[in-house]
């Protein structure tokens, strides 16, 4: 794997990996923060959690947003949409043949395949529950724009990665795409000298390769 991985290492260690929480809660967090900030997603899923009687801590199962009707998902801040997903997501969770734990055991693509199926619910917001609960150490979001800038950056001409380079520049990344995107997240977070560093690093062992 390119150097520069070890040195976004070493400047990202006090970076959080982020706790698992429980699958229903993470898949229904997802969605209330489709398509608005960060900010205003915790914002409206702490109404959410107010409403369903429970915490950050011990946050909602699928019963509980079950029974909030979508008046009441809808004042905590949803859209009519979302709150429609939030539901078919609580029905899928309440089916008697689906097991949570049948997903710890499940491979990447069957999940992806189950849980896309259930409206609302997008490639993206899979792959993230597949990185942040499930842990698994080999997921690539390509569609994510975060590490498409930050592949293009470091990697490519500066510009987004399209997908396809990016999925033939990550096949040196594998079986630890995880860990690679993790990293190329905390690269955006770094100052200009920070970014800069990382770039000469994976510059001088590109030029050493070709010597």
């Amino acid at each position: 794997m390119d150097p520069a991985f070890a040195e976004l290492d070493r400047l990202a260690r006090d970076s959080a990996w982020r706790a698992p929480g429980r699958p229903f809660s993470a898949l229904a967090r997802a969605i209330a923060g489709q398509q608005i900030s960060v900010k205003a997603a915790a914002s409206v899923w702490g109404r959410v959690l107010v409403a369903a009687g429970a915490t950050a801590d011990q946050p909602p199962g699928a019963k509980a947003i079950r029974d909030l009707g979508l008046d009441v998902l809808r004042s905590c801040g949803l859209s009519q949409r979302k709150a429609e997903y939030m539901h078919a997501l609580a029905d899928h969770f309440l089916q008697p043949e689906f097991s949570e734990q049948r997903l710890h055991q499940q491979p990447d693509h069957e999940i992806v395949t189950q849980l896309t199926a259930i409206r609302g619910i997008g490639v993206w917001s899979v792959e993230m529950f597949l990185m942040f609960h499930l842990h698994r150490p080999d997921v690539l979001p390509v569609g994510d724009l975060g590490l498409r800038a930050a592949a293009g950056s470091l990697f490519g001409d500066g510009a987004a990665m399209p997908a396809a380079p990016l999925r033939q520049l990550a096949a040196t990344w594998r079986p630890q795409a995880t860990a690679a995107t993790w990293l190329l997240w905390r690269y955006l977070e770094l100052d200009e000298a920070g970014r800069a560093a990382v770039r000469a690093c994976s510059r001088s062992h590109a030029a050493a390769r070709h010597n």
